[in-house]
């Protein structure tokens, strides 16, 4: 069993989950990535939440990545991912994709209660569980459970993967609020308004605190090519940009909405994670909520990835033969999504 970044899943971690799993006298399983393979690296017996998460803070090391199942209740675990930004570059994104296949693999998902993702020690403390469960309860976005939630993203995620091809590049990351983090109202009734023709550009981002996705600008931009200063270059946003332009091969004039995902290079790990893992989820609801008809989506690290020429290419590719550099993007510029 292999996940997308091809570390798999050891035979002694998959019986280590399995005695976590039947074993109430065990309270938390520790899984760490190993010469590319997910292996068990400890557990600790079971005790009350409180006094799991204490043990969890001291079992953590500073610098080194780790994944947690800590028993919530006879059936339940809440996963923890702690991925210190003191890491090597190399771990955080190992951690990072593939942190969803390994409940996937692990068949997991239906005993998760509750997914936290931690950059330092304390976010993973009994006071913050308490805040995270009070959060979660307080949104209940759709009436889904955590685990729905969770089964929700995996599903879509691999529904996107085969709707886009191959080459198309999706996250294994599920956020604390994994799929179920909602579009404000504000959001929504921006992007109604692009849909009808006012206004050319909405940029959406993601509030942490509050772990909604709130409308952070709209306006009319003259051309795609401002799309370079418009979009905020320092932090994370999705863009949807209602595009006007000739058609290359009728002439006739038509506006088309691009989806743009960018995430800057110097943004943190914890940010790159929650925006990648619910970019999917905003496509879609962008779509079903607000009836946007979205022709491509695009992710770039660099804005001058973004611009006239570059939306033309996508959207009206040459044939095979004659593609460009376009279809094969420098790292780590745009890419498909």
């Amino acid at each position: 069993m292999s996940a997308q970044s091809g570390i798999k899943v050891s035979d002694n971690l998959t019986q280590a989950f399995t005695s976590l799993t039947q074993d109430s006298s065990l309270g938390a399983l520790k899984v760490s990535i190993s010469s590319e393979s997910l292996e068990p690296s400890g557990t600790l017996p079971s005790a009350s939440i409180e006094s799991l998460f204490a043990d969890v803070q001291a079992w953590l090391e500073d610098k080194t990545p780790a994944y947690i199942f800590l028993r919530t209740s006879d059936t339940a675990f809440a996963f923890l991912t702690y991925v210190p930004d003191t890491a090597p570059v190399r771990q955080k994104m190992l951690y990072a994709s593939t942190r969803t296949a390994l409940l996937r693999d692990l068949a997991a998902l239906d005993k998760i209660s509750t997914s936290m993702f931690a950059t330092t020690k304390g976010e993973l403390s009994y006071k913050a569980y308490q805040s995270h469960i009070a959060a979660e309860n307080a949104d209940n976005t759709h009436g889904m459970s955590t685990k729905e939630r969770e089964l929700a993203q995996v599903k879509q995620a691999e529904a996107e993967g085969a709707q886009y091809g191959t080459g198309a590049r999706r996250s294994n990351v599920v956020s604390s609020a994994g799929t179920g983090m909602p579009l404000s109202g504000e959001a929504l009734g921006a992007l109604d308004r692009l849909k009808n023709g006012k206004g050319t550009l909405v940029q959406l981002a993601i509030d942490l605190e509050n772990e909604t996705v709130e409308l952070a600008s709209e306006e009319t931009i003259g051309s795609a090519d401002d799309l370079r200063s418009a979009i905020d270059s320092t932090s994370p946003r999705y863009s949807f940009y209602a595009w006007p332009h000739t058609n290359p091969t009728t002439s006739q004039s038509t506006t088309r909405i691009i989806f743009i995902y960018t995430c800057p290079t110097s943004s943190k790990v914890k940010e790159r994670m929650i925006y990648s893992s619910t970019r999917n989820f905003v496509v879609v609801n962008a779509e079903k909520e607000a009836g946007l008809v979205i022709v491509k989506k695009i992710e770039a690290n660099e804005l001058e990835d973004v611009g006239e020429k570059e939306l033309m290419g996508e959207i009206y590719p040459k044939a095979e033969g004659e593609k460009k550099a376009f279809s094969r993007p420098r790292a780590p510029g745009r890419k498909r999504v």
